[in-house]
């Protein structure tokens, strides 16, 4: 798999020339090796590509991400169904009984919110990290109480403000909802690649959502998105959207380290790019395998301790407080 993300944000031509991408702009010619490729962001409507090299970065698992004309994403190309055991997977996830379903979302729920809490932690906005702890451990099978829901409210109004509203037209929505496209696009590349049917999810099921499944893997990594954003990303009072230059950063996500976790076991940390890989998996091994556990993104390297102040110490791209620096 390619280890590079690359951004193409003004007019150019991409071409395919001897197993590399060759992108033409102003008269000047730059080679990428395909085979170096994971991740293309296509932030200009006036980027031309040919059907060679689409054709291309599809046969190498390449993902490529479009945009729409206000710079949002709107489509992604992936790969079709690459994985050997593609109809195997495939009867695994239609067999997938309802129970079964709501225990993994229940996992996936309990999870998101304990990376909300973590977010709250080591932003030092404390004063509900520890009410979103007892709403994770309260989450039942197929979460009949909505709690996502209800902790996502008490999670945005204690980060944010409670003048804050996922909602609003905002710059830190955009960026929130931008690094979500890149974790998504992600997550679908492995789901398509591993032979999964990406509209079949585990709780979402919009009719007219082809990524079902990527949604329902997407919501631990909300928080994680999150906190990079808020961390990497400067906005200034003459900010309205998001600029190139953000964009930019906001791509180096899928090559920060994060944390996995298998049912309660810290397995190590991985790039987010490959810490997808590895939820897909791990997903392609529960739908086989009734024991296997399902692998999710933790933001805190470990278990969690009540008064640790070092919950997370290599979490790079979070700054503590000062009161948490001295610890």
């Amino acid at each position: 798999m390619g280890w590079r993300s690359v951004v193409v944000s003004n007019p150019a031509k991409l071409s395919l020339h001897d197993h590399s991408m060759v992108v033409e702009q102003e008269g000047e010619k730059v080679s990428v090796p395909v085979e170096d490729i994971s991740f293309i962001v296509i932030d200009c409507l006036h980027v031309s590509l040919t059907a060679t090299l689409l054709s291309n970065l599809a046969a190498n698992d390449v993902s490529v991400l479009f945009v729409d004309e206000r710079h949002l994403p709107n489509g992604v190309l992936l790969p079709y169904h690459t994985h050997f055991q593609t109809l195997k997977v495939m009867k695994a996830q239609l067999a997938l009984s309802l129970p079964k379903k709501k225990r993994l979302w229940k996992l996936i729920v309990k999870q998101k919110i304990r990376n909300q809490a973590d977010v709250l932690f080591l932003s030092g906005k404390k004063s509900k990290e520890m009410h979103l702890r007892s709403i994770a451990e309260r989450v039942r099978s197929g979460d009949p109480d909505n709690l996502e829901a209800y902790a996502a409210q008490v999670y945005f109004s204690e980060l944010l403000g409670k003048q804050f509203s996922r909602n609003d037209n905002s710059f830190i929505n955009a960026a929130f909802d931008y690094g979500y496209s890149l974790v998504r696009s992600s997550l679908a590349r492995f789901l398509v690649s591993h032979g999964f049917l990406t509209a079949f999810g585990l709780f979402h099921k919009n009719e007219r959502n082809p990524f079902n499944l990527a949604d329902d893997l997407l919501e631990p990594f909300r928080p994680i998105v999150d906190a990079y954003v808020l961390e990497k990303i400067e906005k200034t009072d003459s900010d309205l959207v998001l600029g190139p230059q953000e964009k930019k950063i906001l791509v180096k996500i899928l090559h920060e380290d994060v944390h996995l976790d298998a049912n309660g076991t810290d397995i190590g940390k991985s790039s987010l790019l490959n810490a997808s890989e590895e939820i897909v998996n791990s997903l392609h091994r529960t739908l086989l395998d009734e024991n296997s556990p399902l692998i999710l993104p933790v933001l805190s390297g470990g278990q969690y301790e009540p008064g640790n102040k070092a919950v997370h110490e290599d979490f790079s791209f979070l700054r503590l407080t000062d009161d948490e620096q001295g610890s």
